[in-house]
């Protein structure tokens, strides 16, 4: 078996984290114990990008930070069998986008169905921005959060979450 160790950077994902619905942090907190529900949502976020990361390492897969997918696409597609460029996957992935796109209009007759699809696939309109409590995400959406934040709150889970995101080759 090919596992790989997908990380991404961790200030990135503990400011997502803060949209996660509570029945997430339900399973999340059964799977991670060292998170304690009376922590601060944003030592929440830190301790499961930490813990979670420390749980996948056990597994000994090929560690990839998604901001470097252009640099293991081969190494990748080639465990898969498949023997593609990046660039060529991505000319793959956007005839089949205008596959869809054309099946799309014959079935439905939508004139304007090109636009239906740019906003399916626009990133601010699919942000986690539009997240509200409504409709089962946390108020606190898209806060961008700091080392210096996480610092103040717990200095022993901000040490070990810069430790590991050194390990990985972030900042």
């Amino acid at each position: 078996d090919f596992i790989i160790h997908q990380v991404r950077h961790p200030l990135k994902v503990i400011s997502s984290m803060h949209t996660t619905p509570q029945q997430t942090w339900d399973y999340i907190m059964d799977v991670v114990p060292e998170i304690n529900e009376n922590d601060h949502l944003t030592i929440k976020c830190a301790k499961y990008w930490y813990y979670w990361n420390k749980k996948a390492e056990k597994l000994e897969g090929h560690l990839m930070r998604i901001e470097d997918i252009e640099n293991n696409f081969s190494l990748i597609t080639k465990k898969m069998g498949i023997n593609k460029s990046f660039q060529e996957y991505n000319a793959d992935l956007h005839s089949l986008k205008e596959r869809k796109r054309l099946f799309y209009l014959k079935k439905t007759g939508y004139e304007d169905s090109q636009r239906v699809w740019e906003q399916m696939l626009n990133k601010n309109i699919n942000s986690t921005k539009h997240r509200t409590k409504e409709n089962g995400y946390s108020k606190n959406h898209h806060t961008p959060t700091t080392w210096e934040d996480i610092k103040k709150l717990n200095k022993n889970t901000y040490n070990l979450c810069r430790e590991l995101s050194k390990e990985y080759g972030y900042e």
